[in-house]
C-alpha cells in the first residue's frame, strides 16, 4: 500500500495502545498502579467513545466474557454474608468492564495483542532480573554462599518478596511470558534476536522454578510440551524441539532433586499437601483436608451453593471443628477455584465457570492462538490449587488478558468472513482452475 494511502494511527488509537501496555506493566507491582490505569482507560473511552460504536456491545460474546461476574452478581441473592458479597462484587467488577471496554478501542486488537503480549515479557523478565539482583546482594551483604540462593530463604514467596508478589501470580506472569518469549524466539530467523529472545526464556524459566508454584509448573510443563512445538511449522523442526526439550527438562529435574531447597518445595511439600494430615515438622495444614471440608459445604447444598461471600466464614466453622488452626487463623479459602465456585453458587456456579473457560478455548482453538490457548490452560490447571479470582493480580489478569485474547478473536474470525474477503472463498474444480464462493 502507497505510503499516502496507508491508514494513519491516530491519537486516540496510540492513548489506548498506551493504557494497554501500561497495564501490563504494572500488573507485578503494587495493585494502586493497576487500578489507576483501569480508571484511566474508562475515562479515555467515556471520552472518544461515540453512539455508533455501542453496536459493538450489543452480542452475546459480552455476556459470555462477563461471566465470572455474573455468577458472582447472581450468587449473592442467597448470601447470609452480604458486606463479603458485596466486596467480592468490587473485585469482580473488571470481568464487566474489560468485555465493555476492549472493543470500543478504535484500532486493531489482533496487532495490539502482539505488542502488549512482546511488552508484558520483557517486564516480566526484567523484574525476575531484579529479583535474582536483590537475592544476590542479601547473600553478598550476609557473607552467604552463593548455593543459598536455591535455599529456603530465596524460594517461593520469599524470592518475590522485594515487590511485594504473591509467588502464584508472579509464576503466572512468567508462565505466559515464557510461551510469548518461546513464540518470538522459535519465529525469529534472525540469529541475534532469536538468542536474544531464548536467553529471556532461560531467565523466565528459572524464576518459574524458584518461585516454586507446582500447578504453574505443570501447566507450564504441559505448554511446552503440547502447545509450543506447534509454533514450528516443519516436523522436523518438531521433533528436535521435543528431543531437546525431554532432555533439558531431564537436566532440570535432577538439578532438583539434588538442592534440598527445591526438592522440599516441590517434591516433599507436595506430598504433604496432598495428604489429609500435616507434615511432621510443618504447622501449615495441608490443601486435602481443606478440600475435603469445602467438599462438605458442597454437598450440604449442592445445586444453589451458600451464596457470594459466604465461603470463608462457613470453612473457618469447619477449620475450628477439624483442628486446622493455621487455615483458622489465616482466614484461608478453599484454595481451589472450582470448590470455590461450587461453594458459593453450586453445580450451577461451577457450571457457569467451566462455560467461561470453555468459551475462552473455542475462542483460542477457533483462532489457532497458540499463546490464547496457553493462556486459558494456565487459568484452568493453577485454578485446582488456588482461588485465583480472590485477589487483585489473579482478577486483572484473567479478565484483562480474556477480553483481550476473546475480542482479538472475534474480531479475526469477523474478518475473515466479511463480505468479500478472499478467506470466504472455498475451492472447488471447475475445470478452469478458478476459486468459486459456495
Amino acid at each position: 500500500m502507497p505510503a499516502d494511502t496507508a491508514p494513519r494511527i491516530t491519537a486516540a488509537q496510540k492513548i489506548s495502545l498506551g493504557h494497554g501496555l501500561l497495564f501490563v506493566a504494572s500488573l507485578p507491582f503494587e495493585r494502586f498502579y493497576s487500578q489507576l490505569l483501569l480508571l484511566s482507560l474508562v475515562a479515555h473511552t467515556l471520552i472518544q467513545v461515540r453512539r455508533s460504536d455501542l453496536h459493538r456491545l450489543w452480542r452475546r460474546e459480552v455476556l459470555l466474557l462477563q461471566g465470572v461476574f455474573w455468577i458472582t452478581l447472581a450468587a449473592t441473592a442467597w448470601s447470609s454474608e452480604k458486606g463479603t458479597a458485596f466486596t467480592m462484587w468490587e473485585r469482580h467488577l473488571a470481568f464487566a468492564l474489560f468485555p465493555l471496554l476492549l472493543p470500543l478501542q478504535d484500532g486493531d486488537l489482533r496487532r495490539a495483542t502482539h505488542l502488549i503480549l512482546r511488552a508484558f515479557a520483557v517486564v516480566n523478565a526484567a523484574v525476575v532480573l531484579y529479583l535474582y539482583g536483590d537475592a544476590l546482594a542479601v547473600i553478598r551483604f550476609h557473607g552467604l554462599p552463593i548455593s543459598d540462593l536455591f535455599g529456603p530463604h530465596f524460594i517461593s514467596h520469599r524470592f518475590a518478596e522485594p515487590i511485594g508478589l504473591h509467588a502464584t501470580y508472579g509464576s503466572l506472569f512468567c508462565a505466559l511470558s515464557l510461551t510469548v518469549v518461546l513464540r518470538e524466539g522459535l519465529r525469529e530467523r534472525r540469529r541475534l534476536r532469536a538468542a536474544g529472545w531464548m536467553l529471556l526464556a532461560s531467565v523466565l524459566l528459572a524464576a518459574l522454578v524458584q518461585l516454586g508454584s507446582r500447578s504453574v509448573l505443570l501447566a507450564t510443563g504441559l505448554i511446552v510440551l503440547g502447545i509450543v512445538p506447534f509454533f514450528l511449522e516443519r516436523r522436523a523442526a518438531r521433533i528436535r524441539y521435543l528431543v531437546v526439550t525431554v532432555l533439558l527438562t531431564g537436566i532440570l529435574a535432577v538439578a532438583i532433586n539434588r538442592s534440598d531447597g527445591l526438592s522440599q518445595r516441590l517434591v516433599t511439600d507436595l506430598r504433604s499437601d496432598l495428604t489429609t494430615e500435616g507434615g511432621r515438622y510443618s504447622v501449615a495444614d495441608p490443601r486435602a483436608a481443606r478440600w475435603a471440608l469445602g467438599w462438605e459445604l458442597v454437598k450440604a447444598s449442592p445445586l444453589w451453593g451458600h451464596g457470594t461471600g459466604d465461603e470463608v466464614a462457613l470453612l473457618k466453622e469447619k477449620y475450628w471443628n477439624a483442628r486446622l488452626y493455621d487455615s483458622y487463623l489465616n482466614e484461608l479459602n478453599a484454595h481451589n477455584q472450582y470448590l470455590s465456585f461450587a461453594i458459593r453458587g453450586g453445580i450451577l456456579g461451577v457450571l457457569g465457570y467451566c462455560g467461561f473457560l470453555a468459551f475462552l478455548a473455542r475462542l483460542a482453538w477457533r483462532s489457532r492462538n497458540g499463546v490464547f490457548g496457553a493462556f486459558v490452560l494456565l487459568v484452568a490447571v493453577t485454578g485446582v490449587s488456588e482461588n485465583l479470582l480472590d485477589v487483585n493480580k489473579g482478577i486483572f489478569f484473567v479478565a484483562f488478558f480474556g477480553s483481550l485474547f476473546g475480542w482479538a478473536a472475534l474480531q479475526e474470525h469477523e474478518i475473515k468472513h466479511a463480505p468479500g474477503n478472499p478467506a470466504t472463498t472455498r475451492r472447488v474444480f471447475t475445470g478452469n482452475r478458478i476459486p468459486v464462493k459456495m
